[in-house]
């Protein structure tokens, strides 16, 4: 097998996924931001902060899909605000609405120079911010679709071949810089051309789709990512995580998938769908710093594959 290459560098953005459109409101003023918080609090979930060095800390932490900022607060104001989000990668595509008291001829200018989206005078009319809002949070909702459809793999829902790659290269270099352990599964569904040729492609793709997201159902953390690697193959990614907690997790994927109970009428291992899994760890305590790379990581879960293979599959090798 030629092993793919995880050398390249890429800046990688991990996505954001709220479960509602979230709206950070700025504002020094509290009785401002209490009735804001009230207004908007119907349609979307509000954070609210009196500073700006305390809206940097919420907008970094993710989840935010607009800011409403006012301009003029003591420390750092709006404007400086504004700028420094537009700095930093996890905040730059946060969009933001500024709204302010202080107008003159260069106000709307300042703002708009800063980064913000749009800009309104205060006093605010707030059926007008409202419509702001809500156009605003669906051009974010559009701009995190588009975002996804660039790291998801269309038909089985996990992430792709590319984003995997990406995210393994960059959780090896955590794992030296951390010390910590870092494992890594490949997965392949057993005897799957036969599957296909006996119950044709749509089922073949029913069934890719079923134990992806089988598979995914048993991953708890959010760092833990899994992703389609080939036509039936899956990488598992799990960070700060040592053999003996890989294996774990990879025998919880075993059962549940065969509690699934998927039927393969054309398999020589057993009457359900069913996969081989190969594992392979790193721990800073046993292997030197040059010697974790995301190739060699790799190649030494996909021998292990081959050796789950042999041993009759349906079960994995570490």
């Amino acid at each position: 097998m030629i092993y793919p290459s995880f050398s390249e560098s890429a800046n990688v953005q991990e996505p954001l996924q709220p479960a509602n459109p979230t709206l950070l409101i700025v504002d020094d003023d509290l009785s401002t931001l209490s009735g804001m918080e009230l207004f908007f609090s119907v349609q979307y979930d509000t954070v609210t902060c009196d500073n700006s060095e305390s809206a940097l800390a919420v907008a970094q932490q993710g989840h935010v899909d607009l800011i409403l900022l006012d301009v003029n607060m003591p420390g750092m104001n709006g404007h400086e605000l504004c700028a420094t989000l537009q700095q930093r990668a996890t905040t730059k595509n946060i969009p933001v609405i500024i709204l302010t008291g202080s107008i003159d001829d260069n106000t709307e200018f300042n703002s708009l120079n800063a980064g913000a989206v749009d800009f309104m005078p205060k006093p605010v009319d707030l059926q007008t911010l409202r419509l702001k809002v809500e156009n605003h949070m669906k051009l974010a909702r559009h701009r995190r679709e588009l975002s996804e459809m660039s790291y998801t793999d269309a038909l089985t829902g996990v992430a792709n071949r590319r984003y995997i790659e990406k995210i393994l290269r960059r959780e090896c270099q955590a794992a030296v810089r951390t010390e910590q352990p870092l494992s890594l599964a490949i997965i392949d569904i057993d005897n799957f051309k036969d599957y296909n040729d006996t119950l044709g492609h749509q089922k073949g793709d029913q069934c890719l789709a079923q134990v992806a997201q089988t598979l995914k159902g048993t991953l708890r953390r959010e760092n833990d990512l899994i992703g389609r690697f080939g036509g039936e193959e899956f990488m598992v990614i799990l960070p700060n995580t040592d053999l003996a907690g890989a294996e774990g997790i990879v025998d919880q994927m075993l059962t549940k998938l065969r509690e699934a109970a998927v039927l393969h009428p054309a398999s020589d291992c057993s009457n359900l769908v069913s996969v081989s899994v190969g594992i392979a760890s790193y721990s800073p305590d046993l292997l030197s710093d040059d010697e974790l790379n995301a190739d060699a990581l790799f190649a030494q879960a996909d021998d292990k594959l081959y050796q789950a293979k042999q041993n009759g599959k349906d079960c994995y090798c570490s």
